[in-house]
């Protein structure tokens, strides 16, 4: 039977002989040759890049070829360098922030299409690399690795989250929680019942034991944990109970007032109010206190030393410094602005 052969002569004038010569189907034109049953690759000035010597070649979504041989699976760039050995049982045809797949058996690892640096795959399970990690397994255990496979947070966790939220990833050890820093690698402990994300203040709030705290991205637990509940913050001050009495702390920062209330309010015009019997006490953001008013013998405390100032009261008012005013109206007492409107909305849960 005639056997037919292609020739070609490429840019540098060499003539080449194959049994076949097929175009790659892609914006830069590259051919897959054949001879016998092994391929190669010539690029668009008919330069031959790999000798036909592959069971199979892909051309991946990347720019890459994936070369086949004895079922076992290589890299080739499109320079005809090899990134990667045919040594390998899958190597995927997606890269992701220069990473790519790779397997030998059921374990994963990663190959850097830019370094040709290899991971070896040992683990389990790994996720896409983000941010210059992957989220990786060894039975059942959890950790960090980078794109060097450096340990950055150590496969020793039940649980690690999938996202990243102000730079703090959740670690979990059974159903206590901690976190990791991904750009210091610094860990707390996973010693916590419960605990929110971390903050754009570096905030979170945590729990042991039905106790609330806050704790910063170093661990320190700068608000004890000492509250039966912390409220929602509302311009940066979260209300705080304990043993069915109230107080409030600057979020993220300090106590307002102790929880020996029996309301408290929201921060309103930069001040916070708090009821005990009949006395009300009104503080600012920064704890100065501005005034304490006493319902039953109509005197209210105001300024530092909280000087005592008789007054009867009726439809009059007395205005501070601060420009908040204390009315009394129909038998109830308000504090108000300026322009008469109401400061305050106390709270008893």
């Amino acid at each position: 039977m005639l056997k037919i052969q292609k020739t070609i002569v490429n840019k540098n004038g060499e003539r080449l002989v194959f049994d076949d010569i097929t175009e790659f189907n892609s914006s830069k034109p590259f051919y897959l040759t054949q001879s016998g049953e092994l391929l190669g690759i010539l690029n668009s000035d008919g330069i031959e890049i790999v000798k036909p010597s592959y069971d199979s070649i892909t051309m991946t979504k990347y720019g890459f070829f994936i070369v086949g041989k004895d079922n076992l699976y290589g890299l080739i760039n499109p320079s005809g360098q090899i990134c990667i050995r045919a040594s390998y049982d899958y190597i995927s045809n997606c890269c992701i922030n220069g990473m790519v797949e790779i397997k030998k058996g059921e374990k994963i690892g990663f190959a850097n299409i830019n370094t040709f640096f290899i991971i070896e795959p040992i683990y389990d399970s790994a996720t896409s690399f983000e941010k210059g990690f992957s989220k990786v397994d060894i039975e059942g255990k959890y950790g960090l690795i980078n794109k060097l496979g450096v340990e950055c947070i150590p496969l020793s966790y039940d649980y690690i989250s999938d996202c990243c939220i102000n730079e703090m990833f959740e670690i979990k050890k059974g159903e206590k929680i901690g976190f990791a820093n991904i750009n210091t690698f610094f860990i707390i402990e996973p010693i916590y019942d419960s605990a929110t994300s971390f903050d754009e203040k570096g905030v979170s709030k945590v729990k042991i034991e039905g106790k609330y705290g806050f704790i910063n991205k170093l661990g320190v637990q700068f608000i004890p944990l000492i509250y039966d509940w912390i409220y929602e913050p509302y311009n940066g001050v979260a209300r705080t109970k304990l043993n069915n009495k109230y107080g409030c702390i600057s979020y993220g920062e300090f106590e307002i007032f102790k929880p020996e209330y029996d309301e408290v309010s929201d921060l309103d015009d930069n001040v916070v109010f708090a009821r005990k019997g009949n006395l009300y006490y009104c503080s600012s953001k920064d704890r100065k206190r501005i005034f304490i008013l006493d319902t039953n013998q109509g005197i209210i405390h105001t300024g530092i030393g909280f000087t005592k100032i008789p007054y009867e009261w009726c439809e009059e008012y007395i205005q501070f410094d601060c420009g908040i005013s204390v009315i009394k109206q129909d038998g109830k007492f308000r504090c108000v602005d300026a322009n008469q409107h109401p400061l305050v909305t106390f709270y008893n849960d």
